[in-house]
Formats: C-alpha cells, structure tokens, sequence
C-alpha cells in the first residue's frame, strides 16, 4: 500500500490517475515515473516515496481499477434482462476506448504479462477471475462467460487499432443472442 506522506496528500490520487491513463494507453512498459510526476507537477522521488518500485505503482493501480470495475459491474447486477446486462458489459469496454483511445488496464498488463512483476500479475489475474465470475452468473455457465470475456477483450483492441469503437458494438449484438437463448 502506498505511504502517506503529510505534506503530498493531494498528489496521490493524481499520481494514480495518470499511471493508469499511461499504462492503459501504452502499457506497463511503455511509462515512467519521470512522466508521471512531469504531468503531477512533482518529482520522482515524491512518486517514489509512495510507491518505491514501478511494480508497486503499478500494482495499485490495477488495485484500483479491479475495484472500480468490480463496482460497475455491481451497478450492472441490477439490470433485470440478461441481455442488458451484457450490453452494458460490453459498453464498459466502449467507454474505455472513448476515453483517450485507452484500453482495458487488466488487458493490457496481460498482453505483457511475461515481463510483469508477480504482485502486478497477480491483480491483472483477479480482474479476470472476477470479471468472469460476474459472467458466469450472470449467465448461469461459465463456457460463453469466458468466451465472451475473451471477445470483448479482442473487439477492444481491434477497435482501437481500427481506430472504429463501434466495433465493439457490434460484436456484442452478434454474441448476446447466442450466448442468452
């Protein structure tokens, strides 16, 4: 967990904020802490002091955004048809490529997972362990859970390098009425 740090309290959350936008643009290999803390406005070492290993930033940040995405899909738990449950699923990819070409953080540190310090992995593979538990109930089987998990994956980086989101879309009306009738 990062340190407090009394005279920085206002700097953690920016230095979360930014990690995570760099990381789902270009992934874990693709920032540094001089980058972060040029656009925080503070030096590395402050970001050191909360986090001392880019794993330990990174890990926190994908803490962070388990939680949030564990908690949208608690939003979407109380949608009523399983379809629209799926088709709000699949809007959460939608609203990530919107927001500055990003990708799915967990996804993302995936596709890099060899070079990944074990407590980063560890979390990008919670995500996933969660994600599909949600699906899975949701859809009462795990068989089109993983599967349609691993397509939403794979129609947001297709997306992205098509530079055409509404291919996610697209790719959820073809899945949900297989996987739900």
């Amino acid at each position: 967990m990062p340190r407090p740090r009394k005279d920085e309290p206002s700097k953690l959350e920016p230095i979360l904020e930014i990690a995570q936008r760099l990381i789902q643009q270009r992934g874990y290999n693709g920032f540094s802490f001089r980058e972060v803390a040029s656009e925080v406005g503070c030096t590395s070492a402050s970001i050191h002091y909360h986090f001392p290993t880019k794993g330990d930033l990174a890990r926190a940040v994908a803490a962070r955004y388990r939680e949030a995405f564990a908690s949208r899909l608690n939003d979407l738990s109380a949608v009523p048809e399983t379809s629209e449950r799926l088709y709000g699923f699949a809007r959460l990819f939608l609203e990530t490529l919107e927001n500055d070409r990003r990708l799915c953080l967990c996804g993302i540190l995936a596709s890099e997972s060899e070079s990944l310090p074990p407590e980063v992995l560890a979390e990008a593979e919670a995500f996933f362990a969660e994600t599909e538990a949600w699906l899975s109930k949701t859809l009462g089987d795990a068989r089109p859970a993983k599967s349609f998990l691993a397509a939403m994956e794979g129609a947001l980086l297709v997306a992205r390098a098509r530079n055409r989101p509404r291919e996610i879309d697209e790719v959820a009306a073809h899945l949900v009425p297989l996987i739900t009738t």
